[in-house]
């Protein structure tokens, strides 16, 4: 089944994400959460000082559900800098949060917060622990949100409650991951292909650098070739190969408006490309489940990672590879005495733990 792709009519300037946060902002007035994929919400701590929403010695609280991770803040220095966030899935104004008690003055507040809303509500609850039922939390917010004259609907702006244990969230979403510049060009999708947000927080590691060359030697539907550029605009030459040509086709329109981009048919070991002219190798290696076969691993990656020698542009090249095929990446490494390789993040990609590794030269 396709991915479904939430359409933003969001269209920030060309600049957005590398433009520096103004010197004088208003904090925001009601405390932020941000949520991300399970794994990632130390590198999302990460990008919110990049993009200069965290005030200095801010410590944001860390909550972790199944299937995500949420981050809470009292104190956002540059709200408006919310929608330039790319590792985060969503992100919104906490209305109200406590832990174990309701209180009928915290459902007042929040339903002061929320009638200035003109635009329908939609309610969804999330549930980790044994503290609350989410269908009881459910139905009790549903009631007494109405009884305030807050009025929810089955379509609308999205209105989260998140329960972890016996604390609780309930956050007016007010930007999503498609909100961040360049996203909306996006039109295509196939079955396994790379998360956005996490193609982000892979470009993030990467620290992609003005006039920089980036390959990608199986694309895919250029997910990772949009993300570098989303984070570097003035980055140089971005290619991606891939031997499956429906891919390329579905990378060559999500790329179109990239004017540094290109896609090609072909095998990502076997380039052609120049010795010497890489200065960055992004891959979500093939796992071998949606695409090829797993016992392949070993072999495919030790291909990748000598061709990617091959055109390593030295001293500062570096890689970022993901994989949820360990060994095979031990594998392919071990033939490279040269090169060194550290742990950047776990993360879960639809239930299955993967590892994103930084690889240079020693």
């Amino acid at each position: 089944m396709k991915r479904e792709i939430r359409k933003s009519t969001h269209r920030p300037p060309a600049n957005a994400p590398l433009k520096p946060a103004p010197k004088k902002s208003k904090p925001s007035a009601l405390p932020v959460v941000l949520r991300c994929a399970p794994g990632l919400s130390h590198l999302l701590q990460h990008e919110m000082k990049f993009r200069k929403l965290m005030e200095r010695g801010a410590r944001p609280t860390e909550i972790f559900q199944r299937n995500h991770d949420l981050l809470f803040l009292k104190n956002v220095a540059s709200p408006e800098n919310i929608a330039q966030m790319r590792i985060a899935e969503d992100a919104g104004d906490c209305v109200m949060h406590g832990q174990f008690k309701i209180s009928p003055t915290m459902l007042d507040r929040a339903a002061d917060e929320l009638r200035r809303v003109t635009s329908p509500l939609k309610l969804a609850v999330t549930a980790d622990g044994r503290h609350f039922d989410r269908r009881d939390m459910e139905r009790f917010f549903s009631r007494e949100l109405q009884q305030r004259g807050v009025y929810l609907a089955e379509e609308g702006e999205m209105l989260w409650l998140f329960v972890v244990d016996e604390k609780f969230y309930l956050v007016r979403e007010t930007a999503r991951e498609d909100n961040a510049w360049s996203r909306y060009l996006r039109r295509h999708e196939r079955e396994g292909s790379l998360p956005p947000t996490i193609a982000a927080a892979m470009a993030f590691i990467a620290k992609p650098q003005e006039n920089e060359a980036m390959l990608d030697p199986c694309c895919g539907s250029g997910t990772l070739l949009a993300e570098i550029y989303g984070l570097q605009s003035k980055i140089g030459k971005v290619t991606g190969f891939d031997l499956d040509p429906e891919a390329i086709k579905a990378a060559r329109d999500n790329i179109r408006k990239i004017p540094q981009a290109e896609a090609f048919t072909g095998d990502g070991t076997l380039t052609g490309r120049p010795d010497a002219t890489i200065d960055l190798v992004m891959a979500n290696l093939p796992f071998g489940k949606q695409f090829g076969k797993k016992e392949d691993n070993p072999g495919l990656y030790t291909a990748i990672v000598k061709e990617m020698v091959r055109l390593a542009k030295k001293p500062a090249f570096r890689a970022v590879l993901l994989t949820s095929d360990v060994p095979a990446f031990k594998t392919a490494m071990q033939a490279h005495r040269e090169l060194k390789y550290e742990e950047a993040f776990t993360v879960k990609i639809r239930g299955e733990a993967s590892r994103c590794y930084l690889v240079t030269f020693k």
